[in-house]
């Protein structure tokens, strides 16, 4: 079973005994779990379920999230040899390759990962793109988000 996760980055500091609680599901500033939201509309992160029964249900921490930072889980990693995560509002960097030598780059550019109708891809022309659709001859590294790193997109006119 897939599970669908979303991160973001909390509306207050976390203290550092918590962060040691919430472990790896804290990176770089982002919490990691599912997502619900309050009677007011405002997200929250959540981890897994740590204690249930039919009356209630206990996760094992939660904390509310900035609106504008939450980005879903796209369900593929960058080719960075870590292998990242990518959710939507992560910049990757895309390299074109020459389809008869993949050694050869043809161009580079920044994207953002957007979501559109359903679909997780990057804007290619002013036209959504599915990474499926981009072909076998790219190569995709995740260099920054959109929330910590907008300067990475500055000048990049050809995702536009």
């Amino acid at each position: 079973m897939d599970i669908i996760k979303f991160r973001g980055k909390p509306t207050t500091t976390i203290p550092e005994d918590i962060i040691e609680d919430i472990g790896d599901d804290f990176k770089d500033g982002f919490v990691y779990g599912q997502i619900n939201y309050d009677d007011n509309g405002e997200p929250w992160i959540f981890s897994k379920i740590s204690e249930s029964n039919e009356d209630f249900v206990l996760p094992h921490w939660w904390t509310p999230v900035i609106p504008e930072t939450i980005g879903q889980y796209i369900g593929i990693s960058d080719m960075s040899q870590e292998q990242q995560e990518l959710y939507k509002g992560d910049i990757v960097e895309i390299a074109f390759l020459h389809p008869h030598n993949p050694d050869y780059v043809l161009f580079r550019m920044h994207s953002v990962i957007e979501l559109e109708n359903g679909v997780f891809g990057i804007r290619w022309l002013g036209q959504l793109k599915s990474f499926g659709q981009l072909g076998s001859s790219i190569k995709f590294i995740k260099i920054g988000n959109i929330t910590d790193s907008p300067e990475l997109m500055k000048g990049n006119k050809s995702c536009q």
